[in-house]
């Protein structure tokens, strides 16, 4: 199963630069380093230590654009259009954070027109060509049932999904995940004394559950959209 550290890449004469490996240049201090996080800084010395040589001069500027406080939609648009037009059949799982993202990046999918040759191909929001679907606690019977159903015949499967399929359930025909690497995580809110969810980045172990879900009964692909030097700082559990 292939797994790719993927960030913020633009469309580049009809080629599509989603896939980076970056190594961190070593150990730094960030004490006084206050406006931005730790990991906004350690993507930034990536950045100016990696070889780009092998990559279009857009790569290095997208990933400067890298937001670890955002997920970022645009990447998974590219992402899934990419593998909609060129790679092998097969559903495609995009885990989420919470149904706030998943509602709204369906809705951003579901109206998407994608740019190409002065024209208009609308891969992602055409019904005959993707059924796009979601998975959640709260989703109704009809929609369980859909998940797990196999498309027709020229007819790609996208789950937007939040945790649930990750631990919950499987679907066999997932080939493709995305990993947007943050998960919702139990914290207490001091000013009104009550729990409350916040997404927290996920841990290496997590990231090696998640990338189980593709290629349950064929060879499958993740990407992970975050770069490689995030990966590295991760919790080990």
């Amino acid at each position: 199963m292939a797994s790719k550290y993927c960030s913020k890449s633009g469309y580049d004469g009809g080629s599509v630069h989603v896939s980076i490996t970056i190594s961190p240049s070593g150990t730094r201090s960030y004490a006084r380093r206050e406006r931005k996080s730790q990991i906004a800084y350690a993507v930034e010395d990536a950045i100016r230590s990696a070889d780009f040589k092998d990559y279009s001069l857009q790569t290095p500027e997208s990933l400067s654009c890298w937001n670890p406080d955002c997920i970022g939609f645009s990447l998974i648009e590219y992402i899934l259009c990419n593998i909609c037009k060129d790679e092998r059949p097969g559903a495609v799982l995009v885990f989420m954070t919470r149904w706030d993202d998943i509602s709204s990046l369906k809705e951003k999918l579901q109206a998407h027109t994608w740019p190409k040759l002065g024209s208009y191909n609308t891969v992602l929001g055409y019904p005959n060509r993707v059924l796009l679907l979601t998975c959640h606690g709260s989703m109704a019977s009809s929609e369980k049932k859909e998940i797990f159903e196999e498309p027709e015949d020229g007819v790609r499967k996208i789950v937007l999904a939040s945790n649930i399929a990750k631990t919950s359930i499987t679907i066999d025909d997932v080939v493709f995940v995305l990993d947007c690497g943050k998960e919702k995580e139990t914290s207490y809110d001091a000013l009104n004394n009550a729990p409350c969810l916040l997404p927290t980045w996920i841990s290496k172990a997590s990231t090696h559950q998640t990338r189980g879900r593709a290629g349950r009964v064929q060879p499958g692909e993740c990407y992970h959209l975050y770069p490689r030097c995030v990966y590295d700082g991760f919790a080990e559990y």
